[in-house]
């Protein structure tokens, strides 16, 4: 593939990815058929990789595919997705940083993800979102089960973090699709509560003048 993506390419991947389980078995085809490490050589680090969280069901390569899958059933009723794009290729990319001797997978997942979103050919503002989610994916629920999510500073710590309400629309949304791939535990009726209590709050604040 030429580098950057051309546009047609980019969109035909992302058409790929939108399609939610069906998309499955089409993207392990094409991971079988070494497709995927061609386009992407950081996968290899990642391709069959065990999880160290007894939550996980899959392996690190599969949970990625499967997050991104989950991301359109995430969609909150009644409302237009926004920046769906830039959503699957967090989902799809999330954990990549998960490599052998890697300690904070997040910080190293976004470090490995920029220049990889460079070769698909995004745009800057578009590559650092994307990269932003990747490094506060795991923000949401970190803070939501282990802070006071009704303490100001709290929530304007997580309000500096993601930076403008819209990237914690998708950030919350990320939240979702990484713990219902991750599996039955990890997205609880409780968890999701104190999420998108935590959500909620933090979209008022950034919403202040």
């Amino acid at each position: 593939m030429p580098e950057p993506w051309p546009a047609e390419a980019r969109a035909l991947l992302l058409e790929l990815l939108a399609q939610g389980e069906a998309q499955v078995p089409v993207w392990e085809a094409l991971d079988l058929a070494g497709v995927v490490t061609r386009w992407f050589p950081e996968w290899a680090a990642v391709r069959n990789r065990p999880q160290r969280n007894a939550l996980h069901r899959h392996t690190v390569d599969r949970h990625l595919v499967q997050t991104a899958a989950m991301v359109p059933a995430t969609t909150p009723p009644g409302e237009r997705a926004a920046r769906e794009d830039l959503l699957l290729l967090a989902a799809l990319f999330h954990d990549i940083g998960k490599v052998p001797g890697g300690h904070d997978h997040s910080a190293t997942g976004a470090r490995l993800v920029a220049p990889l979103l460079d070769r698909l050919g995004l745009a800057a503002a578009d590559r650092d979102l994307v990269v932003l989610l990747v490094r506060q994916h795991l923000l949401l629920p970190a803070v939501a089960t282990t802070r006071d999510i009704a303490d100001p500073a709290v929530l304007r710590q997580v309000a500096r973090a993601v930076g403008a309400g819209e990237v914690l629309a998708l950030l919350r949304r990320l939240t979702e699709a990484d713990a219902r791939a991750a599996g039955p535990q990890a997205w609880t009726a409780w968890r999701a509560r104190l999420v998108d209590t935590l959500t909620a709050r933090v979209a008022a604040l950034l919403a202040l003048p």
